[in-house]
This record gives structure tokens, sequence and C-alpha cells, in this order.
């Protein structure tokens, strides 16, 4: 009998160690599970914030570049026909400025723009303003009507740009949203 009790009595302390164990096992894996589930919900978080704020950036990116390059034609416009009543010194100082917002806007945004399939189109409208400042700038005549027409061809461009861009933006905005629900 008592080696029965001894048998029992070892039996039972075998059998609390070991649910000791397992259920301890079991809570650590619980928590690391928890822990993981953390950690993915914060990388997913940051993914979609970074990912948001991408987004947001390259959209208004686009806004302050067509709103600079809108800006830009329309006074290329009125030098077209008003710089030759301007002194060359006036003209050349003009000219130099709006070269210089347009350069530093574009190479802000280059980055923003050529992530997407439109980047092309920024650089286009970017050379073609430039190209007709530099025509504006030389001391040969030239054609009104022609720089004009640029500027129109200039404008084709802008609008496939910002379409693109704006679908582009509005696609990601999408897929994120769907892939956070």
């Amino acid at each position: 009998m008592d080696l029965l009790k001894l048998c029992t009595t070892a039996i039972n302390s075998t059998t609390s160690i070991f649910t000791t164990v397992f259920k301890t096992l079991s809570k650590r894996k619980t928590i690391e599970r928890q822990e993981k589930s953390e950690k993915n919900k914060l990388v997913s978080t940051y993914i979609l914030n970074t990912s948001t704020t991408h987004i947001n950036q390259l959209d208004e990116t686009l806004r302050q570049y067509i709103s600079i390059v809108q800006r830009i034609k329309d006074q290329l416009r009125v030098y077209i026909y008003t710089s030759h009543n301007m002194s060359r010194s006036r003209k050349l100082s003009a000219l130099y400025q709006l070269r210089e917002e347009l350069i530093n806007t574009y190479s802000g945004s280059r980055h923003y723009f050529d992530s997407t399939p439109y980047g092309g189109h920024a650089h286009i409208v970017k050379s073609s303003l430039l190209n007709i400042m530099l025509t504006l700038e030389s001391s040969m005549e030239y054609n009104p009507e022609d720089l004009l027409d640029a500027i129109n061809l200039i404008s084709a461009d802008q609008d496939l740009l910002s379409k693109g861009i704006s679908r582009s933006v509005h696609q990601m905005r999408q897929s994120l949203e769907q892939s956070h629900l």
C-alpha cells in the first residue's frame, strides 16, 4: 500500500509539474503571438502612414509644380508681346528669375514625378519653357505666334502630367485603402 501511495503521489507530482510547464509554455507562446501581432500592426501602420505621406506629398508637389508652370506660361505670354518695349537688362533679369524658379521647382519635384510613369512630361514641360526663355533672351528676331504655339504644346504635356499623376494618386489611395481593410 505504501508503494501504491508513493507511486500515486509521484504520478500526481509529475502531472502537476508537466501541467505547470505546459501552461507556462502556452502562456509564453500566447504572449509572443500577441507581441508579434502588435509589432505587425505597428509595421503595417508605419507603412500605411509612410505610403499615405508619400502619396500626399506627390499630390502636393504636382499642385505646386502646375501652379508655377501656369504662372510662368502666363508671364511668358506677356513677355512675348511686351519684351520689345523692355530694356534688355530688365528683360534678362525677369527671365532669369523665371528660369531659376522653374529649375528650383522642377529639381525639388523630380524625385516624386520620376516615381510615376509621367515624369517625362514634367521634363518636357520644363525643357520647353526653358527653350522659350532662351529664345526671348536672344537678340535674334522671333515670331510671337510660334512661341505661343509652343506654349500651347506645353499646355498639352502639362495636362497629361496633371491628369496622369492625379490618376496615379487616386489609384494608390484606393490600393492602400483596400490593403488595410
